[in-house]
C-alpha cells in the first residue's frame, strides 16, 4: 500500500488524496468540458451543407410543354443571392434563372417556360449560411404534350384559316 501511495504522491501515513491533486483533475475536466462541448451544442442547420430534401419538378418528372414552377427545398438556410439556377435544354443551352428575392429560407423558387420535347436538368448552386457551396443537377423529361392552358389558347395560325 505504501508503494501505491508514493505513486499517487501521497506521503506516507496518509489515506487521503491531497486536495491539489483532486483540484487540478476537476479543474482540467471542466476545461475539457469547455473547449468541447460548444461545437455539440449547435444547432446541426449550422454545421449543414446544403442538400436537397425536396424539388418540385421531381428527379426525372416527366412534364408537358409550357410553363414551369421551379421550387428547390433544402436542409438549411442559403444565401440566394450567391445562389444559381440555370435551366438546360435538351440542345445543351443554359438560361440562367432569376430566383425569386421572396423565397422563404432554405428555399429556391423560379418560374421558366419549356419551349420543346426531350432531356431537361434544372442545374443548381447553393451557397449555405455556413459558407459551403454545394451543387447539382435535376434532371426530367419534357414531353411534346401541350399543357390545358396551351392547348384552350388558340394559336394564330389556326385564327387565320378559313373555316
Amino acid at each position: 500500500m505504501t508503494a501505491l501511495f508514493r505513486l499517487l504522491g501521497r506521503p506516507r501515513g496518509s489515506t487521503r488524496r491531497p486536495a491539489t491533486c483532486w483540484r487540478s483533475a476537476q479543474w482540467r475536466s471542466g476545461l475539457y468540458a469547455l473547449l468541447l462541448l460548444p461545437p455539440l451544442l449547435l444547432p446541426a442547420q449550422a454545421r449543414a451543407h446544403a442538400i436537397i430534401v425536396a424539388s418540385k419538378p421531381a428527379m426525372n418528372a416527366s412534364l408537358p410543354v409550357g410553363p414551369l414552377d421551379i421550387e428547390l427545398t433544402f436542409n438549411s438556410r442559403i444565401d440566394p443571392g450567391l445562389s444559381r439556377l440555370d435551366l438546360v435544354g435538351p440542345d445543351g443551352a443554359a438560361q440562367r434563372l432569376a430566383i425569386a428575392p421572396d423565397s422563404p429560407p432554405g428555399v429556391m423558387v423560379a418560374h421558366a417556360g419549356t419551349t420543346a420535347a426531350g432531356a431537361w436538368k434544372l442545374r443548381w448552386l447553393a451557397l449555405s449560411t455556413d459558407g459551403h457551396i454545394t451543387r447539382g443537377e435535376i434532371p426530367f423529361i419534357v414531353t411534346g404534350k401541350p399543357t390545358a392552358q396551351s392547348a384552350s389558347t388558340p394559336s394564330t395560325s389556326a385564327q387565320s384559316a378559313p373555316p
